[in-house]
Order: structure tokens, then sequence, then C-alpha cells
């Protein structure tokens, strides 16, 4: 197993529209928020991952999951 040492991450906040709404069991949506995290190895190895910042699903914004993944 190789070991990996991180250089680098970053957040980036981001919102989709999408083309029409989507429609749930209890309410309709027109578009949603997400934050990436970029994470940088020392060796240049990058990866991405996702989370969706839902306020009415998971109670967090985007502001408030960034502050959550900084600390």
């Amino acid at each position: 197993m190789t070991e990996l040492k991180l250089a680098s991450f970053s957040l980036h906040p981001v919102h989709i529209s999408y083309r029409r709404p989507v429609t749930w069991a209890s309410s309709q949506e027109d578009s949603a928020d997400f934050v990436l995290l970029k994470l940088i190895s020392e060796s240049g190895h990058i990866g991405v991952a996702e989370a969706t910042a839902k306020p009415t699903w998971a109670g967090v914004t985007p502001r408030v999951l960034i502050a959550a993944l900084e600390d």
C-alpha cells in the first residue's frame, strides 16, 4: 500500500440549475448546491469528491459545509 501525503486541498461551492424541475414526495426543486473537495498529494495525485448541501434534507448550506470541512 502506498502512503500519500496531502500537499493541499481546496473547496469549491457549485450551484447547478436543472433543465426542468425535479419533484420529490413533498417538494420540488429547480437547482441544487454542492461543495467540491479537491485533494492534491505531494506526489501530484489528485482526487475530487462532492457533498450535497441541502438545508431541507441535511440541515447544511454550502457555507456551513465548507466551514466544517475547513475545521
